[in-house]
C-alpha cells in the first residue's frame, strides 16, 4: 500500500471487496467517459456524467441518506 511504503504510515489491510460495492471509478467501468481526455482530470464532473448517485445509493441500501 502506498501510504505504508512510502510514509510508514499506520494501515490495515481490508480486503477489496468491502469497498468495490460502492466505488465509483474509471476502473473496470468500459464505457466510462473523461470529460477531457488527454488534459487534467476533471473528477467531479467524471463522476456525474458516469454515475446515477441515486442509484448507487439505492444498490448499497442508502438511498434514504440524499436529500429529496
Amino acid at each position: 500500500m502506498y501510504w505504508k511504503r512510502y510514509y510508514g504510515g499506520r494501515v490495515v489491510s481490508i480486503p477489496e471487496s468491502m469497498v468495490a460495492e460502492g466505488h465509483c471509478t474509471s476502473i473496470n467501468k468500459k464505457d466510462y467517459k473523461q470529460v477531457a481526455p488527454g488534459k487534467a482530470r476533471m473528477l467531479g464532473a467524471e463522476i456525474d456524467m458516469n454515475f446515477d448517485l441515486r442509484a448507487v445509493a439505492n444498490r448499497l441500501g442508502i438511498a434514504h441518506l440524499l436529500e429529496g
